[in-house]
């Protein structure tokens, strides 16, 4: 099978992911025999979405072994990513309520200064678009 940007439209592809496909491989990709890891370093590099286009072209026993050998990576991804993000947010929270501390008073009297400005002009009345 060679995708092509013209397959990729004729599956009503988004552009974004079109343009990346042509981006990457300009000439097409043959997916036939065995890939290379320079190809399929470049497909992972890109952010090309394999998953969304297997499920346009693979018939269902096909699609669902593909779905059967992804889902324990995915699930691995998770639980790593879930790991990192919950170290992140422990170390990153003690910073984040001194920037809420800081933060807080000075947005809350912006906030009073840019009411304060919207009433005085509004009252004013000399500078109102014609309403309905």
């Amino acid at each position: 099978m060679k995708i092509t940007p013209a397959l990729l439209n004729s599956l009503n592809a988004c552009r974004e992911q079109t343009d990346l496909f042509t981006a990457t491989f300009p000439d097409g990709l043959d997916v036939s025999g065995e890939p290379d890891t320079d190809t399929i370093a470049r497909i992972a590099e890109a952010k090309l979405d394999v998953a969304w286009l297997c499920s346009r072209v693979l018939i269902a026993p096909a699609y669902a072994e593909y779905e059967r050998v992804r889902a324990p990576a995915y699930a691995e991804y998770e639980r790593v990513r879930a790991a990192a993000m919950d170290e992140y947010a422990r170390v990153t929270a003690p910073a984040y309520a001194e920037y809420e501390r800081v933060r807080a008073p000075a947005y809350a009297e912006y906030e009073r200064v840019r009411a304060h400005l919207a009433w005085k002009i509004l009252a004013d009345g000399k500078n109102l678009r014609s309403t309905p």
